[in-house]
């Protein structure tokens, strides 16, 4: 039972860390543009990987399924000391999925992110014009 427990915390730490990369990373950067590119168009197809490739909790279960599917793969080969059933491992991608998007929620910074925000300087809030003015001439 442990280590079924310790499996599922490895493979939502793995969905985690494969969710995060591909929408933080610059590796991933021409495929999430070339997705966005689909916004406009009316093809079923490409509307279908535009939500699987744009939304996060989407592709946190088919990643899941595929982690499990290979979890599952390398017990059944010998290569791990779990062997899951396939319908064991289809009953626990929600699971997963869950788990490491809970992970992703409440780890901060992401594992790889490019798109932080800068820091505002004092010369950006000198030209603010919410601020009061404390000219004295």
């Amino acid at each position: 039972m442990i280590d079924l427990l310790l499996l599922l915390a490895l493979a939502s730490v793995l969905n985690w860390a494969v969710i995060d990369i591909y929408f933080y990373s610059i590796v991933f950067e021409r495929m999430r543009q070339y997705g966005e590119r689909w916004e406009q168009s009316h093809g079923y197809l490409q509307q279908c990987f535009r939500y699987l490739l744009g939304c996060p909790f989407c592709l946190a279960h088919w990643t899941a399924a595929a982690i499990l599917v290979l979890f599952s793969l390398f017990g059944h080969l010998g290569y791990s000391p779990v062997t899951l059933h396939p319908a064991l491992a289809a009953l626990l991608i929600p699971a997963v999925a869950r788990a490491s998007l809970w992970i992703r929620d409440y780890s901060f910074p992401p594992l790889t992110n490019t798109y932080a925000p800068e820091k505002e300087t004092a010369a950006d809030n000198e030209n603010s014009s919410d601020l009061p003015n404390t000219d004295s001439r």
